[in-house]
């Protein structure tokens, strides 16, 4: 099964404010279809287990035309690439009910060991994937964040129980969520967001805290998270904002 798809009806739950999709529930339902993919394919997080060894999220890209709202039914469809020498890349896009394009994305992932917390090459994991789709990626491949020379502290962070998942460290849709606090404020009926470019550098574990810096302007955002006592960056995320990004779907609030 080289490709997977399923309809998906947006809950209430992960709405904004005005009726529209979530920036970082897009992040969990990516993670959801990509851990469902990987289960029909053998290659779950309780075979992974068994291995010692686990997939954890490296960099992220995600690239947003319109955002359904409260009850739009959409499609979700993902697929992957052959494994590169050190990561493995996984694809996106987000169709509405007419087929019309809402969005896409391209994640980057790697194996990490359980025990040592080292990245394990494929070559060396024994993970072996059936052919990969010749399907290109639909949004651009994730890369390196230019953080510029002058930033700010916007918020420190004490990673708490509600923002910790299974691998015992902060989830990946909870820095997205940081970030949608810090950016919006109180225009955020005003704005959306088009581009989360986010890399994942340095995990977090419960009761560290996270200095936020933030940088730039003009509908382009730059954030760094600082871990505190070690001054590690735990991850750096450029975010493209506009004000004129509508729903699709007739559902939100006005």
């Amino acid at each position: 099964m080289q490709t997977y798809s399923y309809n998906y009806k947006i809950p209430p739950s992960e709405a904004d404010l005005n009726g529209f999709w979530r920036a970082a529930a897009i992040f969990k339902e990516m993670a959801q279809a990509g851990d469902q993919h990987a289960s029909l394919l053998g290659l779950g997080r309780e075979v992974m287990l068994g291995r010692d060894i686990l997939w954890v999220l490296a960099r992220v890209n995600l690239e947003m035309r319109s955002y359904p709202s409260i009850y739009d039914e959409i499609t979700v469809n993902t697929w992957y690439a052959p494994p590169g020498k050190l990561t493995y890349e996984r694809y996106f896009e987000f169709t509405g009910s007419g087929g019309e394009g809402l969005g896409a994305a391209v994640s980057v992932w790697a194996l990490m060991n359980l025990k040592s917390r080292s990245i394990v090459r494929p070559k060396n994991s024994g993970v072996i994937f059936p052919e990969a789709c010749q399907k290109p990626p639909a949004a651009a491949i994730p890369g390196k964040i230019n953080f510029p020379d002058y930033s700010v502290t916007a918020e420190t962070r004490t990673a708490r129980y509600a923002d910790i998942d299974p691998n015992r460290h902060v989830n990946n849709a909870k820095y997205v969520e940081w970030i949608c606090d810090i950016l919006h404020g109180e225009d955020f009926a005003e704005r959306k967001i088009t581009r989360v470019n986010i890399n994942y550098i340095n995990e977090v574990t419960p009761g560290q805290e996270v200095e936020i810096k933030t940088g730039g302007g003009d509908g382009k955002f730059y954030f760094k998270g600082i871990i505190g006592g070690d001054d590690k960056p735990a991850f750096e995320a450029e975010v493209n904002i506009c004000k004129n990004l509508y729903s699709t779907g007739g559902n939100a609030g006005s």
